[in-house]
């Protein structure tokens, strides 16, 4: 994951965000140091992105560019 992020680093890309089912975010939160991305924000992205069933899955979000 790190080689990933030193290239998106290099693009200056701000944040990174995943989908992610429910089941598996813990993983993300405690392996990957990433984070909720509020329903607020979410809405702020519905046109740039496919907004995964919230039933069953949710979007996280990582700080990429320092």
């Amino acid at each position: 994951m790190q080689v990933v992020e030193d290239i998106l680093v290099g693009l200056r890309v701000q944040w990174l965000v995943v989908p992610s089912v429910k089941s598996l975010v813990g993983m993300w939160t405690r392996k990957f140091s990433f984070i909720d991305l509020s329903m607020v924000e979410c809405d702020a992205l519905e046109d740039r992105i496919v907004t995964p069933d919230t039933s069953s899955a949710t979007m996280l979000k990582k700080k990429i560019y320092r």
